[in-house]
């Protein structure tokens, strides 16, 4: 992962987004909290976090930052919401699954939320003492599956971007062959009023593109 290309692509996002505030098309909030120390809330994780590429960026720019937006004519909205390092490395029983969906989906005690844009949707790495995971999943509270989209930070970063951060943009991969989904349908319609530069056959192609089960 090459975290200025990171940085760079959030920078060109929050640009994008300021364009249309310039225009009157959205409202734009943006957030950064100061840069991550090295030495960290929670030792008991250091030498665990230090795998996770999201450190680096964290160290550079901001521990956690929010980007959001909110649609003046329609009704629309988007956000990115990155964790601080200590929220996303701590313990989420009892917060984001509970005891009894480890029986559904063993794989959730080790799922870390990174991007948290609403109350339900999230998408983070699997954590655990000995391993963390390259690929990006989607977990969609309150149920216990966690959902590979095939993407490592990097590539998530990019898709956001090319989503516009609109909301649900991440069910929108899951379900990007499925044109009649409710989710897929809404985003197909909805974005090109709001943001005209948008070509779907191109996004499905750049998701295509990075996926890493194509590398």
């Amino acid at each position: 992962m090459d975290r200025s290309i990171i940085d760079k692509t959030i920078s060109l996002l929050t640009l994008d987004l300021y364009d249309r505030e310039d225009e009157n098309i959205l409202e734009l909030n943006t957030y950064n909290s100061l840069p991550i120390m090295d030495t960290p809330i929670n030792l008991n994780y250091w030498n665990r976090i230090q795998d996770i590429s999201l450190v680096a960026l964290y160290k550079a720019t901001a521990n956690g930052f929010v980007i959001e937006w909110e649609a003046k004519q329609i009704t629309a909205t988007g956000k990115l919401n990155f964790l601080p390092i200590e929220q996303i490395v701590q313990n989420w029983k009892d917060r984001l699954y509970f005891e009894r969906d480890m029986e559904y989906n063993d794989l959730i005690a080790h799922y870390h939320p990174i991007d948290m844009p609403s109350e339900t949707i999230s998408c983070g790495m699997l954590i655990t003492p000995n391993f963390v995971s390259e690929s990006i999943y989607l977990h969609h509270a309150p149920e216990p599956e966690t959902f590979d989209l095939d993407l490592d930070l990097e590539g998530y970063v990019h898709m956001a971007k090319e989503a516009c951060i609109f909301s649900n943009w991440q069910m929108v991969l899951l379900n990007i062959t499925n044109l009649q989904h409710p989710i897929t349908k809404q985003f197909r319609e909805t974005i090109p009023t709001l943001f005209p530069d948008f070509n779907w056959d191109a996004f499905v192609e750049k998701y295509e593109s990075l996926k890493l089960s194509n590398q």
